[in-house]
């Protein structure tokens, strides 16, 4: 799967939709698969991977083996504490809370502290900084739970790590992931209106449009944004039955946003978000908002590459794990679904890496409904 990735991308962030879904582990899976290529890797974080131990939990963590002559990201205070030896090619002008960046090349095999910057625009730099040095493809470990992370700013592409640490529920798994992929593939603006609207560059504020004629809209706090853009909405549509109202949102759309819109208004009122991360709603939210007539566009998409699924959870509550990629599988079709664990799923490139037995379509039906 690692050289199918490489073939199709330059950077693929692996996101986990929670703590301990799975993200590092389909990491080093990836990484295991390197000898047999000839591609020059880096791997780099989100935030801080490969320690021993969750700093919040306590609990155990995957720790990150990196193999001679790959590149990797890590900060000046954990350079000491990376296992194998490592030859510091540059001091970035990136800064975790850990210090520095640093980039470096693996000179002895050994596990890895792998750390980048929080910002989705110096994690853009960075991994363009690893393409310029050498690298033919970047891995970037994304933290858990930071879903903007796989902003297109940051990666060319995502694989999602999901699993029993989400939720008790196997259907419950599958519809926040099957979520999270509609959202990244929301239908985008067409260019030539975005050519039309913004030729000087996405303002910082929100910004109505109605029949070409753009209206300002001050939203100091998200707190009452709702109301607020509810109360200009109505001026701004009157009584019109067929008037069509274009909202472009520089930040986040909620779902108090969305719901404290009237429904009248909010069926005549079409969002545009920079990209799907900037959409704040689970499942359940969203699919009522969109009964209410709430319509998204995004400036730019995002591209799925696979789902890691992981039927374990720290907290006890396990899945059968043929039955819970079969659940997966089901939800999610024309998407490589994987257990890697397991040595389950589908690969990218087409190839099974196992049958699995067993059903699925039951709970599926749960998750359509």
């Amino acid at each position: 799967m690692l050289k199918s990735l490489a073939s199709k991308y330059k950077t693929v962030s692996i996101l986990g939709l929670t703590k301990n879904a799975g993200k590092t582990t389909f990491l080093n899976w990836l990484l295991e698969q390197a000898p047999e290529t000839d591609l020059a890797l880096a791997v780099t974080s989100s935030g801080r991977d490969g320690e021993e131990k969750d700093l919040v939990t306590g609990l155990p963590k995957p720790r990150i083996f990196l193999r001679k002559g790959m590149l990797v990201t890590t900060a000046e205070e954990l350079y000491p504490l990376c296992e194998g030896k490592l030859e510091i090619l540059r001091e970035t002008a990136y800064f975790s809370a850990l210090g520095r960046i640093l980039i470096c090349r693996v000179l002895q095999e050994g596990n890895m502290q792998v750390v980048g910057p929080v910002s989705a625009k110096d994690h853009r730099l960075l991994c363009r900084d690893l393409l310029t040095m050498g690298a033919d493809f970047v891995l970037i470990d994304g933290a858990a739970d930071r879903k903007s992370m796989g902003s297109p700013d940051s990666a060319d592409a995502v694989v999602l790590a999901a699993g029993a640490a989400l939720s008790v529920s196997m259907a419950k798994v599958a519809e926040e992931t099957c979520h999270v992929v509609d959202l990244y593939g929301l239908p985008k603006l067409e260019e030539s209106l975005k050519a039309e609207w913004f030729p000087e560059g996405l303002p910082e504020e929100p910004l109505l449009i109605r029949d070409g004629v753009k209206v300002p809209l001050s939203l100091r706090t998200a707190l009452g944004a709702g109301e607020v853009l509810d109360g200009t909405l109505k001026e701004l549509l009157g009584e019109a039955e067929d008037a069509l109202v274009y909202c472009y949102l520089p930040g986040a759309l909620t779902r108090a946003m969305a719901e404290a819109i009237h429904k009248k208004r909010l069926s005549k009122t079409i969002f545009i978000v920079d990209d799907p991360t900037k959409i704040f709603m689970s499942a359940v939210p969203w699919k009522q908002s969109v009964k209410r007539g709430l319509r998204v566009l995004a400036l730019r998409d995002i591209r799925v590459a696979g789902v890691a699924v992981n039927p374990w959870s720290p907290e006890g509550k396990h899945f059968d794990p043929a039955e819970f990629l079969q659940v997966m599988q089901a939800a999610l079709p024309g998407i490589p679904v994987i257990d890697v664990k397991h040595s389950l799923g589908t690969l990218a490139c087409g190839g099974p890496v196992c049958e699995a037995d067993g059903g699925g379509g039951e709970i599926y039906e749960q998750i359509k409904s």
